[in-house]
C-alpha cells in the first residue's frame, strides 16, 4: 500500500527582488515500503514447501506462493536404506544409514515462477527400505548421520513391505523361437512369451505318477514248477534202485 506524505521543506531561496524572500513547499511521495519482499532467492529449505504422495512422487513449490528472484535447481533422489533398518525416526539412528543413491533427477526451477512441480523418480523394489528426497544442491550420492544438512524441504521413508527380493520363475513358450524357458512369474504371457505351448517344439511333458514294475505272470500249464523241477532228481533215484536190485 503505498502512503502519501506531505514534506514541507523550508528550501530558501533569495531572490533580489524588492528584498522579498519567498518560501516554496516542495511536496515528495514514498515509495513502497522497502520491507516488502517481492521474491524469494530459494536458497535456503524454508524458501520452499513439499510432501511425497506416494513410494516416488513427489510435489512442491515456493512457500506462501512466492515467485523465485532467480533460477533455482532442486535434486529429487531415491536412496537405499540398510536392510535391518529398524523403522524408527531418522536422527539418531544407526540402522538408518548409510543409504545409497537408487536414482536421481536435477530439476531447474524458473525465475518469475513458484517453481510448482510434480514429479515421480525411480525407486528401489519393494523388498527394500528406501528414503526419497527433494532437496537443494548440490546432489548427495550417499546419505549419512547428517542428513542432507538442512537443505530437503520434503523427505519420507517407507519400510520394505517383503523379505524376499527373489521372484519365483515359471516355465513358457517363447514364440519367437519354439522354446520353452523360465521367465519371471507374471511375465509369462507378455510378448514373446505365452503359456500355450502348442507354439513350441519342447513343450514340457505331462508329470504322471511313478509306475511301480509287476513282475509278468506265466501262463498258467496246469503243471507246478516246483513239479517239473523235482522230476529228474526222482528218475535219477528210481534208475539207481532199479539197477541195485538187478545186481542182487
Amino acid at each position: 500500500m503505498k502512503l502519501v506524505k506531505t514534506i514541507l521543506s523550508t528550501a530558501v531561496v533569495a531572490m533580489a527582488m524588492g528584498g522579498a524572500v519567498v518560501l516554496n513547499p516542495i511536496l515528495a511521495r514514498a515509495t513502497d515500503n522497502p520491507n516488502t519482499v517481492s521474491c524469494v532467492k530459494g536458497e535456503v529449505k524454508q524458501d520452499f514447501t513439499g510432501e511425497w504422495t506416494s513410494r516416488n512422487t513427489v510435489k512442491f513449490s515456493t512457500a506462501d506462493g512466492k515467485k523465485l528472484c532467480k533460477d533455482v535447481d532442486v535434486f529429487v533422489s531415491s536412496y537405499v536404506m540398510p536392510d535391518n533398518y529398524n523403522g524408527e525416526k531418522f536422527w539418531n539412528n544407526p540402522t538408518a544409514t548409510p543409504q545409497t543413491m537408487f536414482a536421481s533427477k536435477k530439476i531447474t526451477l524458473k525465475a518469475g515462477t513458484t517453481g510448482a512441480t510434480v514429479t515421480t523418480i525411480n525407486v528401489p523394489s519393494v523388498c527394500k527400505n528406501i528414503q526419497v528426497d527433494a532437496y537443494l544442491g548440490p546432489e548427495l550420492k550417499v546419505v549419512g548421520p547428517e542428513g542432507h544438512d538442512g537443505r530437503a524441504f520434503a523427505t519420507a521413508i517407507y519400510k520394505k513391505t517383503v523379505d524376499s527380493c527373489e521372484t519365483p520363475k515359471v516355465d513358457t513358450c517363447n514364440t519367437e523361437t519354439g522354446k520353452v524357458v523360465k521367465v519371471e512369474k507374471g511375465n509369462e504371457n507378455k510378448a514373446p512369451y505365452s503359456t500355450d505351448f502348442t507354439k513350441c517344439e519342447d513343450k514340457p511333458a505331462p508329470v504322471k505318477e511313478e509306475e511301480k514294475e509287476t513282475p509278468a505272470e506265466l501262463p498258467h500249464t496246469g503243471v507246478n514248477l516246483g513239479v517239473l523241477s523235482a522230476l529228474p532228481i526222482s528218475l535219477a533215484v528210481a534208475a539207481g534202485v532199479a539197477y541195485a536190485q538187478k545186481r542182487q
